[in-house]
């Protein structure tokens, strides 16, 4: 069976991984004195980046998902619904959190790559793809 992971409603055959990245927003420059200065901030991002097998079907719908730009409503429409490979939600809606669901959370879309042919038949309904993605995700300090 397949790794999978649901994104804005849909579910997605996860094809290399889709591996989860934490890094902290700093700023690092060289001194006069040839130290480097390091100014820290309290600010995690953590992102996802991976490669997903999709269909036709899944690909109309991934492209959907990251076609939404609009910022308004409660929660902005551009924000997620995303539940990871190890079961974890970022749930955009309002809740209280647990071991597996984070509320008032969600994930924005950073890249959606284009897609590529899994086999080398002609283009049909039943050929698959692989589509890299990248998505953010919408907490300051948070990990699962």
């Amino acid at each position: 069976m397949a790794s999978q992971i649901t994104l804005d409603g849909t579910t997605y055959d996860v094809l290399d991984g889709l591996w989860r990245n934490q890094s902290k927003v700093a700023a690092l420059t060289a001194g006069v004195t040839a130290d480097w200065d390091r100014l820290e901030t309290d600010i995690f991002v953590t992102t996802y980046r991976g490669t997903l097998r999709v269909n036709n079907t899944n690909l109309a719908a991934l492209r959907a998902s990251y076609a939404k730009t609009a910022t308004t409503g409660t929660p902005p429409t551009n924000l997620l619904d995303f539940t990871d490979l190890e079961g974890f939600n970022w749930n955009p809606a309002a809740g209280t959190n647990d071991s597996t669901h984070a509320y008032s959370t969600g994930v924005y879309f950073i890249s959606l790559g284009e897609p590529r042919r899994l086999t080398r038949r002609d283009l049909s309904s039943a050929n698959l793809f692989r589509v890299d993605i990248e998505l953010a995700v919408n907490a300051d300090g948070m990990s699962a």
